[in-house]
């Protein structure tokens, strides 16, 4: 018929849905991964946690674009960087990964394994160690010393491990008994301490303590009374 034109009917658009569903796939996916990493122990919650959120972003704007389509380009927008976001967390999370297996082995020394040394135990010789170990890496001789703590607080455990609690000061003898150093903490709260220059139960600052340095235990014991309590360490060697 003239006057009448013949109109092509053009292809359906591809449907959208489909570029909706890979990204909220990844982006499921990449949540679960970076859930499961973190978790596993090899990171901290505070280097985890960010990446694992970001795809649950990204599909939270997804939903919201179809809901919302006059602000469809904001939301690519959003999207794309957040895509974006995820592959330098997961990135970052690879040179970690690399960083921390190959750059902190640990070194054994020759005839050493695990089941010989859950056999060793409290009292065996030196001879006995080496004999089931094997020579060791290296080896530290610590020298014996003396501690002595004032406390108007009850030290309970001092004498045995040498641990002070509450506000104290502890002044230690070396080997000469001859006073080495002078430490101590001020206790401000039931799980608050205070430690730096003058915060002990003697109230020495530094340039206090400096003076000390090397006096015997007469001078202490003159100058600030009996200690309530005395740790005794004996000389050992770590290996």
């Amino acid at each position: 018929m003239k006057g009448m034109s013949l109109i092509r009917k053009s292809q359906p658009a591809e449907p959208k849905r489909r570029r909706r569903v890979i990204p909220a796939i990844l982006g499921f996916a990449g949540s679960g991964i970076l859930l499961f990493v973190g978790s596993s122990g090899h990171s901290r919650f505070a280097l985890w946690i960010f990446p694992c959120v970001l795809p649950l972003m990204v599909i939270v704007l997804l939903v919201a674009q179809r809901m919302v389509p006059r602000f469809a380009s904001w939301f690519q927008a959003g999207i794309t960087l957040l895509l974006a976001a995820i592959v330098g967390a997961v990135v970052l999370f690879a040179g970690i990964a690399v960083l921390v297996f190959s750059s902190f082995d640990t070194e054994y020394a020759q005839g050493y394994s695990a089941s010989a040394f859950k056999t060793i135990a409290l009292g065996d010789t030196r001879e006995s160690v080496l004999s089931r170990l094997g020579e060791p890496l290296s080896s530290n001789n610590c020298q014996p010393f003396t501690q002595w703590i004032y406390s108007a607080d009850d030290q309970p455990h001092f004498s045995d491990n040498g641990v002070g609690v509450g506000t104290h000061a502890t002044v230690t003898f070396g080997r000469d008994e001859c006073v080495t150093s002078i430490s101590g903490q001020r206790s401000t709260a039931p799980n608050s301490i205070t430690v730096g220059n003058g915060e002990n139960y003697l109230g020495l600052k530094n340039e206090d303590i400096k003076k000390w340095i090397g006096s015997t235990p007469a001078d202490i014991r003159k100058a600030f009374g009996t200690p309530i309590a005395v740790y005794h360490y004996n000389a050992s060697t770590v290996f």
